[in-house]
C-alpha cells in the first residue's frame, strides 16, 4: 500500500505544475487549422503529443507502432523527441517503457527484443 501512496504522490508532484506551453499549444492549433481528414486520426495525433508532454517521447513511442508514430508526426508536423522530454517521473508507470528500459537498449527492445509484457513472460518461460 505504501507504494501506491509514493506512487500517487509522485503523480501529484509532477502533474501539479503540468500545463500546455504556448509551443504546444501552436503544434496543436496548426495541426486543427491544416489537417484534412478522418477527426479520430487528429484527435489521437493530439493526445499522442499531450501524453508525450506527460510521459516522454519515449514513453509514447513504447505504446504505438513505428508507423502510427510517424503518422501522429507528420499530422503534426513535428517530431515528438523535439518538443516532449526524452522521459519523465511517471515514464516508468507505462509497463513497456519498464520493459524497454529493464532491457538496457530501448531501440532493440522496440525493433524486436521484447515487444510486449506479455510476450516477454512467454520468451522468458520458454527459455527456462
Amino acid at each position: 500500500m505504501a507504494k501506491k501512496k509514493d506512487d500517487r504522490r509522485k503523480q501529484d508532484q509532477f502533474m501539479s505544475g503540468w500545463t500546455i506551453d504556448q509551443k504546444t499549444a501552436d503544434i496543436i492549433r496548426t495541426a486543427i487549422d491544416e489537417y484534412q481528414g478522418d477527426v479520430s486520426v487528429l484527435s489521437s495525433a493530439i493526445g499522442a503529443l499531450i501524453c508525450g508532454t506527460i510521459f516522454g517521447w519515449r514513453g509514447i513511442r513504447v505504446t504505438m507502432s513505428s508507423t502510427t508514430f510517424a503518422k501522429y508526426e507528420r499530422i503534426l508536423k513535428v517530431r515528438f523527441r523535439d518538443v516532449c522530454p526524452e522521459s519523465t517521473v511517471l515514464s516508468r508507470d507505462i509497463r513497456g517503457f519498464r520493459i524497454a528500459e529493464d532491457f538496457g537498449k530501448f531501440w532493440q527492445a522496440l525493433s524486436g527484443g521484447i515487444v510486449n509484457a506479455t510476450e516477454g513472460k512467454i520468451r522468458e518461460l520458454k527459455t527456462t
